[in-house]
């Protein structure tokens, strides 16, 4: 048996938080922390709280409120109910930023709005995540800049 994981509070006086109970913890991200206890993923609150089971084949860390999932070797987006609100249909997700999430299908890239919505086309080689507005993206072999409408920009 291995080394238990939990939290404790960052404020010196090191009171534990939540227990040492868990196989693995990852930080807390948008108020929950994925956990994993005899091989399966939860999520729980900073009291540490179970908040729902992650039954899923990969799961990730919450970002602006969604969490990406692999479920049936797909990949999509739960919320913080644990409930799939962006179906898995991509063969890949990234983590959202600022408001998007890179998405690929089929070798191509593109983003996705929070309610699923493709809004920058699947049609890059690669991407990266927006930030200050604008990411980098590869097309036919050159890298450019894009804004959030997908229109190539000025770095």
């Amino acid at each position: 048996m291995g080394d238990k994981h939990g939290f404790v509070t960052n404020d010196f006086s090191y009171k534990t938080i939540v227990p040492f109970k868990y196989d693995e913890v990852n930080n807390f991200s948008d108020g929950l922390a994925l956990v994993k206890l005899n091989d399966k993923n939860y999520f729980i609150d900073e009291t540490g709280r179970i908040v729902f089971p992650a039954d899923y084949d990969k799961v990730y860390s919450f970002s602006e409120g969604l969490a990406r999932v692999k479920y049936y070797g797909e990949w999509g987006f739960i919320d913080k109910k644990g409930e799939l609100v962006i179906l898995s249909k991509y063969d890949y997700a990234f983590d959202f930023s600022e408001g998007l999430a890179q998405i690929v299908l089929e070798d191509k890239s593109g983003f996705i709005d929070k309610k699923g919505d493709i809004v920058i086309p699947l049609k890059y080689d690669d991407a990266n995540d927006f930030k200050n507005g604008k990411a980098k993206v590869e097309y036919l072999g050159d890298w450019k800049y894009i804004d959030k409408y997908g229109n190539l920009i000025d770095e």
